[in-house]
C-alpha cells in the first residue's frame, strides 16, 4: 500500500531548522518522517526506509554514519564489509548505489 501522505500531497508538511538548509517532509496527520531534502544534492531527496513499501534486495554492505555522536546505549551491528564513520561520508547515496550496481 502506498503511503497516503505521498499519494495526497496535502497531507504532507515541510519543516526546516535554520541555520541548516535541510528540509524534512513528514505526514501532517501522524508525524511520520517521509524524506529529507538537502540543497547540496537537489536531485536526490532522501526517503526514510520506513516509507519504502517495495521489497528490496539485501545490500552488499552498510554504511554506519554519525557514530561520533550516537547515544552510548546504541549498539552497532556490523557485518563484514560495513563502513563505520564518525560523520557523513563523502560519497552520496546515489554514488553508493552506482558503485554497487543497484540503481533503480
Amino acid at each position: 500500500m502506498k503511503d497516503p501522505a505521498i499519494a495526497a500531497p496535502s497531507r504532507s508538511a515541510l519543516n526546516s531548522a535554520p541555520p541548516y538548509p535541510y528540509q524534512r517532509c513528514y505526514c501532517s496527520q501522524c508525524g511520520s518522517a517521509l524524506w529529507v531534502f538537502s540543497p547540496e544534492w537537489p536531485e536526490l531527496p532522501h526517503p526514510f526506509a520506513s516509507v519504502i513499501d517495495t521489497p528490496l534486495p539485501v545490500q552488499p554492505e552498510h554504511t554506519h554514519l554519525m557514530l561520533g555522536s550516537k547515544a552510548p546505549w546504541v549498539d552497532v551491528t556490523l557485518r563484514k564489509g560495513d563502513l563505520q564513520l564518525d560523520e557523513y561520508p563523502e560519497e552520496s547515496i546515489a554514488e553508493w548505489h552506482e558503485r554497487h550496481g543497484v540503481l533503480r
